[in-house]
């Protein structure tokens, strides 16, 4: 729920707006970097200033010495300036010494009004008479010359002081001392570029003074913005008379070289044709772009050792050896000379500050602020920029003050270090400024932004306290009602929160139909537990009931609880919508629950939610083991393992359960599949299944469904259907062949008959047609297999009973010729005394029986058994195999035998036609089981075959019995029993072999025959002459069939008389044909004895008569 007043902890600016600013912060400062402007210059002077009091000079030069004209020698030999006599005097001591170099920061410009030439020129002037001085010597006349003397006699380095543009220039031309100077660099210097600073004049020493000296420096000072000395140029140009302009050394530069004996200096210079270093020997002097030297002060004063002038001048010893030192004469009295502000000292004198520069030269000891620094300090401040945008932007005020204070400490250090390890200038100031500067920028940013974003959330918090659709309220500790939104007022009967407040001032005014949740809800607040969801019925302002939502919590600040929030939604609706939502889902229980088909529900995560009676039925197992259980425990029942089947599938679409099933089909969502569950009673159950899963009104999957049907019997009626299927189409195209060979078979065993009439007992030509009759019949027979799969045999119906056939066949030369074929093989009937008779064909019949003893006995590698067993029976179930069987009484015919088995992937095999296992010349026509399945099947019988590997075979037959007698035998008749009395007859056949055995025959009964090619030639025949009896074949081609033919002679005569002949079974054509009068049918390939006997009933027919019933016959 969301509070009336809450406070995000971190509301802050948009990053990108933020990292604009520091960029352009960044930016800036880099621009100011470049600018330089005066006051940035002033606050790096001020840190340079305080890196450098932190690390001074350490220890000074031996090699210096200053010898200082102090207070004391001013005490002792009067006040300056001396008169140069004592100058010279003081120099002299200081020569006797024997120092290397003696650097002189004095000023000798005017001439000395001391001495006694210049005192007698004054007398002189004043009095008008100049004294007598004969006896005096020439340099005790003039002081000048004397310090002149003194100058030239030592290594003297007198001070002058430049001059430049904006300064006066002095009258008089000073004595020239340059210095030798080779610039080092690739960059061509114009005159007007050299480097250095370029004098327009200088201050000199008298004439006398810098020509007796060895060298001369200048004392200038070079001073910064704020007034402080921190560097002292060591190199200047001037005009020099006619040699153009010079290069002359300052007055440490020129101490330094007379020291080092030196006669050239070179100055180093970079690109840009400006000097960076000044070699001195191995001394490499950094300077900057003016040729100045930044100056490494010492801590204090006085540091380098120090000889007062009175101590010279008097003779006074002193501890301090000149001898080979560099020595600065200077003055630190009060009052004399120049004294310079530093950033160390307050006031330094001038000597000082040689003797300092001197030694920062002689120890290396130098300030370095090389070309490339700049780059660097552009660079950090870039990077400190960058680094400090990015941090501050996305850390709180805190951790942004943490990185400021971290830059500052850290920037500074590094200056320092690099300060205090090699002398370099590396100022962090416009980093830590850049740093700075965006601290404050983006923190201020920051809390301007909160500030803006607290006062944005307060109004749209207010907002939504006022305009949600939930009613929200406030609490205090004490139980006060603090605040209400209209839409809570609204909810429990007020008008507005002010009604609502007024009437409900506290939370115990709030009536609760069960006044136990209002305990619960004040034990949770008050154990600081958060309410969700609390659901309660209360009572309105109006007294109607309302069910409510109720989420609730604490509110603190700083840890001290300040009041309680609550949201309260009105879900009256709600409820009763889920009620109706329970009873809908009862209901779609209960559906399924009574579902037909086995059903099972399961949600997203595999657990059973729905199991139906069908399903419990099914598998045996009760809903209540079953519902709320995972990890496809679903499958056990069938697999007898967990392992995925359709409804996983469906879910998860897992391709690889696929295979588990004999046939799978999706579309959609739905997925149709059959498998064979091997755990199902009573075993190898086929199931088909269909499964989908279930989703909800937007479309998402929430659950899936699987409904499961025991296919197995179906699945057996569906193969049963395919076989016969089978059967039938190899039958009816066997017996498409049939009529063919039955006209060729007709003409062998007329003829063959015929002969056997003609040739006497004991002609050997005799045995020859008796051999060709005997072929005939049995290619007939073959035939008669064939129409028998089209079903087009069982043509004729009677009375028998198996045992006659058991007998004729177990009598026969074929049985004999198997049990010699067989010897280890007994062969045993059993046949019940009281079998019942059945009703069909014994021909077919005991085919069958021929076919199954020798596959018995085929069956039998070694010794072994086979049995026939006839019994009655009666069935009132199922036969294996059948899905029903007609009740009633039945005969069993079965055959045993104790041979190899058949194994069970053959067994459903059996009796396809042309089907074995049978060695080669072993296997018959391969239509023997066929043949017997058929016969069953036609005789509206079943048949059930178990077979063990190794154990043997049972094949049992089940005929319908019937309790009619059996049918009377005739016998053989003799030929003149069916002779004829010269009656004509017509025979029509499209085939001339079957037309020429026909009148052969029916010639030798005596019969007046004529013939016909077709029915057109009939009917024309007929139309003028008539025949007593018309034999009539049904299939011609081409021309009209026997049908056709048959009905138009019946418009000629209609009570002709007609027998049908045909190499095919009985059809539905030759039944019409029947029907329409003619007396019988007689199949090809036909007997004499049948043919006449058949000729013979018909002939003596009365004419009109209807015929008694159809007959079949055949050679057989």
């Amino acid at each position: 729920m969301k509070r009336l007043r809450p406070i995000p902890k971190n509301i802050w600016p948009d990053h990108k707006r933020l990292l604009c600013y520091g960029l352009i912060v960044t930016a800036l400062f880099s621009l100011l970097y470049l600018l330089d402007p005066p006051f940035l210059r002033f606050l790096e002077l001020r840190f340079y200033d305080a890196v450098l009091r932190e690390n001074p000079v350490d220890k000074p030069s031996a090699d210096i010495v200053i010898v200082d004209i102090d207070e004391r020698s001013l005490q002792e030999f009067g006040q300056w300036p001396w008169p140069r006599h004592r100058v010279a005097r003081l120099f002299r001591e200081i020569n006797a010494q024997g120092p290397s170099a003696v650097g002189v920061d004095l000023l000798f410009a005017e001439p000395d009004r001391t001495s006694l030439a210049s005192v007698l020129q004054d007398i002189k002037a004043t009095y008008g008479a100049f004294p007598r001085m004969d006896h005096v010597q020439p340099a005790v006349m003039d002081n000048d010359t004397l310090l002149a003397e003194t100058l030239h006699s030592g290594p003297f380095v007198l001070a002058r002081k430049f001059l430049f543009q904006n300064e006066a220039v002095s009258s008089r031309e000073c004595v020239s001392h340059p210095i030798s100077v080779a610039l080092l660099g690739d960059a061509d210097i114009q005159p007007e570029n050299r480097p250095f600073y370029k004098a327009s004049g200088a201050v000199c020493n008298l004439p006398i003074f810098d020509a007796a000296a060895s060298s001369v420096g200048f004392i200038n000072a070079s001073f910064d913005i704020d007034g402080l000395m921190r560097r002292i140029p060591l190199m200047m140009r001037c005009e020099s008379g006619s040699s153009g302009e010079e290069y002359f050394p300052s007055l440490v530069l020129a101490a330094i070289v007379k020291h080092m004996k030196l006669r050239q200096v070179f100055v180093k210079l970079t690109s840009t044709g400006t000097p960076c270093e000044i070699l001195l020997g191995d001394r490499a002097i950094p300077v900057d772009g003016r040729g100045n030297m930044l100056i490494h002060f010492r801590e204090q004063e006085k540091v380098c050792p120090h000889v007062s002038a009175s101590d010279l001048l008097s003779g006074r010893p002193t501890d301090i050896s000149l001898k080979g030192k560099i020595v600065f004469v200077g003055t630190s009295a009060t009052g004399l000379g120049e004294r310079t502000i530093t950033p160390v000292h307050s006031y330094l004198p001038g000597v000082e500050i040689h003797a300092t520069a001197a030694q920062n030269i002689l120890q290396s000891c130098f300030i370095k602020s090389p070309p490339w620094i700049s780059g660097l300090e552009f660079f950090v401040i870039l990077l400190a920029g960058v680094l400090s945008t990015v941090l501050f932007a996305k850390t709180s005020a805190r951790g942004s003050l943490l990185f400021a204070f971290a830059a500052l400490i850290g920037l500074s250090a590094l200056s320092c270090f690099a300060f205090r390890i090699d002398g370099i200038v590396v100022s962090p100031l416009v980093p830590l400024l850049t740093v700075a500067a965006n601290f404050s920028l983006l923190n201020l940013s920051k809390f301007w932004q909160a500030e803006r974003s607290l006062r944005r959330s307060e109004n749209r918090y207010r907002s939504i306290f006022n305009n949600a659709l939930e009613g929200i309220c406030q609490i205090a500790p004490d139980g006060r009602m603090v605040a209400a939104n209209p839409a809570l007022a609204q909810m429990m009967g007020f008008q507005t929160p002010g009604d609502f407040l007024a009437a409900v001032p506290d939370v115990s005014s709030i009536r609760l139909v069960h006044p136990d949740d209002g305990r619960k809800i004040l034990e949770s607040l008050l154990k600081d537990v958060e309410i969700r969801g609390f659901e309660t019925e209360v009572y309105t302002g109006k007294g109607t009931k309302i069910w409510v939502s109720i989420n609730a919590g604490t509110a603190k600040n700083s840890g001290e609880l300040t009041c309680y929030d609550a949201s309260i939604e009105d879900i009256t609706e709600r409820r009763r919508w889920e009620e109706t939502l329970r009873e809908s889902r009862q209901r779609l229980l209960d559906i399924i629950e009574f579902l037909p088909d086995a059903t099972l529900v399961v949600d997203r995560s595999g657990r059973v939610i729905a199991w139906n009676r069908a399903m419990e039925f099914m598998t045996g197992i009760g809903k209540e083991d079953m519902l709320g259980k995972g990890d496809r425990e679903y499958s056990l029942p069938f697999y007898g393992d967990r392992r995925p089947i359709l409804i996983d599938l469906a879910l998860s679409q897992d391709e690889e359960i696929a295979v588990h099933y004999t046939a799978i089909q999706r579309k959609g969502d739905i997925i149709f599949g059959e498998a064979y569950a091997p755990n199902l009673p009573p075993g190898d159950v086929h199931i088909s299944a269909t499964a989908s899963v279930l989703r909800d009104s937007q479309g998402c999957v929430i659950a899936a469904i699987e409904c499961i049907r025991n296919n197995t019997e179906r699945t057996r009626m569906e193969e049963r259907l395919r076989r016969a299927e089978k059967m039938e189409f190899l039958g009816t195209m066997a017996g498409g062949v049939a009529h063919d060979l039955n006209n060729v078979l007709g003409v062998l065993v007329g003829y063959a008959e015929m002969m056997m009439l003609e040739i006497p007992e004991g002609n050997p030509l005799r045995r020859y047609a008796v051999n060709i009759h005997q072929s005939g019949v049995r290619g007939a027979a073959m035939i008669q297999d064939l129409l028998t799969l089209a079903r087009r045999g069982v043509s004729v119906s009677e009375v028998f009973n198996l045992r006659d056939l058991a007998s004729v066949y177990f009598n026969s030369p074929d049985f004999a010729g198997l049990r010699q074929d067989h010897p280890q093989v007994s062969f045993r009937t059993d046949i019940s005394s009281d079998l019942m008779n059945v009703k069909g064909s014994p021909t077919h019949l005991s085919k069958a029986l021929m076919n199954l003893v020798p596959n018995a006995a085929e069956a039998i590698s070694g010794q072994g058994e086979v049995v026939v067993k006839m019994e009655n029976c009666y069935l009132e179930t199922p036969v294996k195999g059948y899905s029903e069987v007609k009740e009633g009484d039945y005969v069993a015919l079965s055959v045993s035998d104790t041979g190899q088995g058949i194994a069970p992937g053959d067994l459903e095999r059996i009796f396809e036609p042309f089907y074995t296992k049978k060695a080669m010349g072993k296997s018959g026509t391969g239509l023997g089981l066929a043949i017997v399945w058929s016969t069953v099947k036609d005789h509206g019988g079943y048949i059930e075959v178990t077979s063990q590997e190794g154990l043997g075979s049972v094949f049992s037959l089940y005929f319908p019995a019937t309790r009619e007698g059996l049918a009377q035998n005739r016998g053989q008749m003799s030929l003149n029993q069916y002779m004829g009395s010269g009656e004509t007859l017509l025979v029509v056949d499209d085939n001339e072999g079957q037309r020429h055995l026909a009148a052969s025959i029916l010639a030798k009964l005596r019969y007046n025959v004529v013939t016909a090619s077709g029915g057109e030639e009939a009917i024309s025949y007929l139309t003028s002459q008539k025949a007593d009896l018309l034999l009539l074949d049904m299939i011609m081609d081409p021309g009209i069939d026997g049908l056709e033919t048959y009905r138009r002679i019946l418009e000629i005569h209609p009570h002709q008389k007609a027998l049908i002949l045909s190499g095919y079974s009985e059809t539905e054509k030759v039944k019409k044909v029947l029907e329409l009068g003619a007396g019988g049918f007689l199949r090809k390939p036909y007997s004499l004895e049948g043919l006449g006997l058949a000729i013979k009933e018909e002939l003596s027919r009365p004419t009109g008569s209807a015929a008694v019933g159809p007959t079949a016959r055949s050679a057989e």
